[in-house]
């Protein structure tokens, strides 16, 4: 039986912090789709560029959905 450990979250990190932002609007997008009757089941790919302007210029994407898992799940098996 394995255990698993708690590591402690640093609710400050950057990552953290993008993490928090990206599900956020995640979440919105599924609401809006449901509300304009959109299938929107947590399998439904959604891909959402983020523009932030600033210099340099940024692009951070979005992604959620089955493909995003699969390609997930095969990061992770070459990474180990």
């Amino acid at each position: 039986m394995s255990k698993k450990t708690s590591a402690k979250i640093d609710t400050d990190h950057p990552i953290h912090l993008l993490y928090v932002a990206a599900s956020t609007i995640v979440q919105a997008a599924h609401n809006a789709g449901k509300d304009v009757g959109e299938d929107m089941s947590k399998n439904r790919q959604i891909v959402i560029p983020v523009w932030v302007d600033s210099d340099p210029i940024i692009k951070v994407t979005i992604e959620c959905g089955a493909e995003t898992t699969a390609e997930y799940a095969i990061f992770k098996a070459q990474n180990k």
